[in-house]
């Protein structure tokens, strides 16, 4: 009876199995052609990323209108690949799985990878709002922007989607490695800039006093400072927004050096630039960054594994993320290695997400 009863459910449940199967197989077949046409849209991405470059008026507005374009189709292709996938989890379908605590134990709801479904969710959200920005500016500088930042969602988009895709078990495309590439280029690029930031912060220094010396000579480093900044290599990449920001605060510094050099805007013109160095500091929350960063302080909040010169040495990326660690890092001559791994242990508790 107990194996007659057993053949039954072997039997019923191989069906169910031939069919999710089919199933499976129909989707896949469905989402290659949308997938592949995402890759197709992100490889003309790059003919109209200007970079530091000034493009002419006829030529940014046509690459405006193009990436428009591309936009529109992206949601277009999200949208059908949302709807080909929605429900796939089932009762997976809040964001949860059940995970038991042991084999025989009792089971709690742990967070589930991303699923397809939602990453296209997310990325028409994103792209729809980068297309409003595209079609409301007008001014030079603010299409630059919206160009550049609409570029950034739709990379940062498609990447999401294709590794979604991949952990789905749907076929890694050629084109997804490109733009897994450029990601990573991105990401190192970004770990750059943040140093270079964090470089022109703690170069500014505070008048001695409210006299004119004091504030000349303050403004002085200010002015290196920001001559460093912009000469550097990495200035090249940073966003059309932090570039404008910065040349109009190098503008109005030369204006006042060539003028009677009055005190009371001289220490307003300071207060504009230790402003601007803070915000330039909010390259900290950037969703590439953010995702580094917790991860790499996971694994070295735990302490070395072998030597300590090798753990040591990871904390590199993480320069300019916090002045208290890079401190630390700075000061690591006067303290013992022991003594400096613990300090170092206890700051990256401290930097934990909630």
């Amino acid at each position: 009876m107990m194996a007659s009863r057993h053949q039954e459910q072997s039997g019923a449940a191989e069906p169910a199995i031939a069919v999710e199967s089919a199933v499976f197989d129909a989707r896949h077949s469905a989402s290659a052609p949308l997938l592949n046409a995402l890759c197709s849209l992100s490889a003309k991405l790059d003919d109209l990323d200007f970079g530091q470059s000034e493009p002419p008026a006829a030529s940014l507005s046509s690459s405006a209108h193009e990436l428009g374009l591309i936009l529109t189709s992206a949601i277009e292709q999200l949208q059908a690949l949302e709807r080909l996938h929605q429900n796939v989890a089932g009762e997976m379908e809040l964001g949860f799985e059940w995970a038991p605590d042991a084999p025989s134990g009792p089971c709690r709801l742990e967070p589930r990878p991303l699923c397809l479904a939602d990453a296209c969710f997310g990325g028409v959200l994103e792209l729809n709002r980068a297309l409003q920005g595209l079609l409301q500016a007008h001014k030079r500088d603010d299409v630059l922007a919206a160009v550049e930042t609409a570029l950034r969602k739709l990379r940062r988009s498609i990447c999401a989607v294709l590794d979604a895709a991949f952990e789905e078990g749907l076929l890694q495309l050629v084109g997804g490695e490109h733009l897994r590439q450029r990601r990573a280029f991105d990401l190192q690029t970004t770990l750059a800039i943040r140093r270079l930031y964090a470089e022109f912060r703690r170069t500014l220094r505070a008048p001695q006093a409210e006299s004119r010396e004091a504030v000349f000579a303050a403004l002085r480093y200010a002015a290196g400072a920001l001559a460093t900044l912009l000469s550097s290599p990495h200035y090249l990449r940073t966003r059309v927004s932090d570039r404008a920001l910065l040349r109009h605060l190098q503008a109005r510094l030369l204006t006042w050096a060539r003028s009677d050099q009055p005190i009371a805007p001289g220490l307003q013109l300071l207060d504009d630039v230790r402003t601007c160095a803070n915000l330039l500091g909010g390259i900290n929350r950037r969703q590439e960054l953010r995702a580094h960063d917790c991860a790499l302080v996971e694994q070295l909040r735990l302490g070395p594994v072998g030597e300590a010169r090798e753990w040591l040495a990871r904390f590199a990326p993480l320069s300019g993320l916090d002045d208290g660690l890079d401190t630390l890092l700075a000061g690591s001559a006067s303290t013992t290695e022991a003594e400096l791994v613990q300090q170092l242990i206890e700051r990256l508790s401290t930097l934990r997400s909630p």
